[in-house]
């Protein structure tokens, strides 16, 4: 897969969508399930619509996290919208984790007390840590 932008350095890895690597019970198992294939051509997508099939069997505090720049999707010719949709139409409404990809704020954001996931509504149009959760409200906690 191409990368957005200029590569320090390439590699060619294989993907599998999640249900080809872990059983139907590692999956409704699984609590968290971190997206971050760094801008890889159609990568989140990939990775997105690989996971689709088995959003139902999740466990119902499951909580599937991407980062996501609609920007960079947009400039290889992807979707934010349909990526996100994906999540949105099966239940499980997004909200912002605060990053400001700082590597100096990470050691307060690990302290207790750290700002937590605020809902998102509408579109995102920035590069964005998302989470998704079936808990509906304003902030997750």
């Amino acid at each position: 897969m191409r990368a957005a932008g200029e590569a320090e350095s390439t590699f060619e890895a294989r993907a599998h969508p999640l249900p080809d690597v872990l059983t139907a019970d590692e999956i409704a198992k699984a609590r968290v399930i971190k997206i971050d294939v760094e801008g890889a051509e159609g990568a989140e997508g990939a990775a997105v619509r690989g996971l689709a099939p088995v959003l139902d069997q999740l466990r119902p505090d499951a909580e599937p996290a991407i980062e996501v720049t609609p920007q960079r999707m947009a400039e290889l010719g992807h979707s934010a919208e349909e990526l996100l949709e994906t999540f949105t139409k099966r239940g499980f409404p997004m909200y912002r984790l605060a990053n400001d990809y700082a590597a100096g704020s990470y050691p307060a954001a690990l302290r207790r007390g750290a700002q937590a996931p605020v809902r998102r509504r509408g579109p995102v149009t920035d590069e964005s840590e998302l989470i998704f959760s079936r808990v509906d409200a304003d902030v997750l906690l």
